[in-house]
């Protein structure tokens, strides 16, 4: 009975040892479908560590109207949107976790983000490490000199630009920035017994760029958590539009909502109007980004109406 106890303490104390490991071996993205799969991840990192990830996602099977797809993703966003077709999708941030509200029958989606959790600093190199189930292109920036780099990376020149292109799974890679310089030489002493030491000619060269940078990063860094806040499921900020901007379909749109408290789904408004599903979809994102209607989603089927009728 003792050695049966003693197992049941292992094991768990195994379990809990392990499960933060497995956990931090996790490839990226994770999908909340099967039917989702990523094709390839593009990484480009900046000079300050921060990183663009564009992934390049493929719907392999038929999934509902209205389907919020959730994408588990590396490093916490501080941005992100998402595309089909040029049509703009809706995405919300939570934690390291998008939610991206589908339409109908997309086959491609790219969905972009900006993270600032991929790289960490050690004196002057910079470590960047991230673990994907996607094949990836990696982008660094333009004065980086790499000094390890794992596993092996098939490079490649595009666009006089150097890509280090890795299969799915773990790569690290640690690098530092090339001096740029901003300093200036010291001045030359003075000969003979009145001869002056040289002055330590160090210029203001180095403070003003460092300043400048550190404003730009914290101004890019505020306006994207600032667009974070915005929410992605109400109306898009409303732009410049006219009535004489609105084409038949357009109104025919409209006039369908108008008489509807609830809103309607799509398949609803196909009847209604008549518009096929393609150029439906086309219109929908062009009112809700001219902020004319919203649309929400009830026992997961998305409902369109007029903004501010709810």
């Amino acid at each position: 009975m003792t050695r049966t106890y003693t197992g049941i303490v292992v094991a768990l104390i195994s379990m809990l040892v392990l499960a933060p490991l497995v956990a931090a071996s996790q490839p990226y993205p994770a999908f909340n479908t099967s039917a989702v799969s990523c094709e390839k991840a593009i990484i480009t990192v900046m000079d300050d560590g921060s990183a663009k990830i564009l992934l390049q996602l493929r719907v392999n099977g038929e999934l509902p109207a209205g389907f919020n797809l959730s994408i588990i993703v590396e490093g916490n966003p501080v941005y992100a949107e998402a595309e089909t077709e040029g049509v703009v999708l809706p995405v919300e941030i939570n934690n390291n976790t998008l939610t991206v509200g589908l339409v109908d029958g997309e086959k491609k989606v790219n969905v972009s983000y900006i993270t600032l959790d991929l790289t960490s600093k050690e004196g002057a190199s910079w470590i960047l490490s991230y673990n994907m189930s996607c094949p990836t292109t990696l982008i660094l920036p333009a004065d980086a000199i790499p000094t390890l780099i794992t596993p092996n990376p098939r490079i490649i020149l595009v666009n006089n630009t150097v890509t280090y292109n890795f299969q799915p799974g773990k790569v690290t890679v640690r690098y530092y920035l090339a001096p740029t310089g901003g300093t200036t030489a010291g001045g030359a002493g003075g000969t003979g017994t009145g001869g002056g030491a040289g002055g330590g000619g160090h210029g203001t060269t180095t403070v003003a760029i460092g300043i400048a940078v550190a404003v730009i990063v914290a101004a890019v860094i505020t306006y994207y958590l600032l667009k974070r806040r915005t929410p992605s499921h109400r109306g898009g900020p409303p732009i410049s539009i006219s009535s004489s901007s609105l084409d038949e379909r357009d109104k025919k749109i409209l006039e369908a909502l108008q008489g509807s408290e609830k809103g309607l789904t799509a398949s609803e408004l196909m009847e209604k109007t008549g518009i096929p599903k393609t150029p439906l979809y086309r219109r929908l994102n062009k009112l809700f980004h001219a902020g004319l209607i919203e649309y929400y989603d009830e026992s997961g089927v998305r409902r369109y109406r007029l903004k501010g009728k709810g």
